[in-house]
């Protein structure tokens, strides 16, 4: 997949990095200038918060995929086969090593899909609305997929998301890095 990675990616990842790391080293350096009291407080403060972040995190996503689990139908080979066949190819052509967990939900007339991933295990949900109104256009069910396979490939593990995040709260940046992990290559394999 990495030569169907959108070049200014590229740079955008190592910007927001290199722009996340200064923050963060700036912000130990001025903590660092108080004292040792300062220190230790910062110290105690991010343990602190990545803790309760953490068990946050698995609370709120636990919800969110029992929720899912519970009131969305899983595309299996035996149940909605034409959807998992899509679901594979893009699967195949995208070169995804394992396969994710890919759910119909209700979309009460709301055409998006979007994926999420929990304990290692990835998740690709379509609302209902978008397989239907692509009823008779394969194409446009897969594109809605290799848009998610794509989400689900380039996601970022949560240590460096947390580096990154104050770049992207840049607004050019953020927005700019947004949307080029959202942008396909003109010369990936039509599906």
């Amino acid at each position: 997949m990495s030569e169907t990675i959108f070049p200014r990616d590229k740079t955008l990842t190592a910007l927001s990095l290199t722009i996340g790391i200064l923050f963060w080293l700036g912000v130990v350096w001025a903590v660092s200038r108080n004292g040792t009291v300062a220190w230790a407080m910062m110290v105690g403060i991010v343990v602190v918060a990545l803790g309760v972040g953490s068990i946050l995190y698995l609370f709120v996503q636990s919800a969110a995929i029992a929720y899912l689990r519970g009131n969305a139908t899983e595309v299996t080979e035996g149940q909605l086969p034409n959807l998992y066949k899509q679901l594979a190819t893009c699967c195949d052509v995208l070169s995804v090593p394992h396969r994710p967990t890919m759910y119909i939900r209700n979309g009460n007339g709301v055409l998006n899909a979007f994926a999420t991933r929990f304990l290692g295990h990835k998740y690709v949900i379509l609302l209902s609305s978008i397989v239907d109104a692509m009823g008779g256009s394969p194409n446009g069910v897969r594109f809605y997929i290799g848009h998610e396979l794509g989400h689900v490939l380039r996601h970022d593990n949560p240590l460096v998301m947390l580096v990154r995040w104050p770049a992207l709260r840049l607004p050019l940046l953020g927005a700019a890095f947004s949307r080029a992990r959202d942008y396909l290559r003109s010369s990936w394999p039509r599906l």
